[in-house]
């Protein structure tokens, strides 16, 4: 008997945690199984105590976009891209793509690293609803 397949997709490779390379086969795995959930690395807090991941609007940018999605945490969740900060009410958490491509979290005129317990090195995952 055939066991059925569970749609873990593990990608191990040395591209490092930001690039092309890596962006395009994982964009190539959401492409082929859309449920697919996307986890990225909180690479570093800017000055504000915004997270910087290492999820890229090249490689995420329309997968994300354009399909229902959800990041939570203790407390809190993001289901949807932003363009600017004060697309949201202050103190609320805010999901965009930063001036670098790459996918922040942030709170509007709030510091998400206190708010939300995160810090360089956590994981996120993006989950498709």
């Amino acid at each position: 008997m055939r066991k059925k397949p569970s749609g873990i997709v593990t990608l191990i490779t040395d591209f490092g945690l930001v690039g092309e390379y890596a962006g395009a086969v994982k964009g190539a795995i959401l492409k082929v199984n859309p449920r697919c959930q996307v986890v990225g690395r909180i690479l570093f807090a800017d000055a504000f105590g915004n997270l910087i991941t290492n999820i890229s609007r090249g490689e995420y940018g329309s997968q994300i976009g354009d399909r229902p999605w959800q990041i939570k945490g203790k407390g809190w969740r993001i289901d949807r891209l932003q363009e600017t900060y004060h697309d949201v009410h202050p103190g609320q958490p805010l999901a965009l793509f930063g001036s670098a491509g790459l996918l922040e979290i942030a709170i509007n005129r709030g510091n998400a690293q206190w708010a939300l317990g995160l810090k360089p090195g956590d994981l996120i995952s993006i989950n498709r609803l």
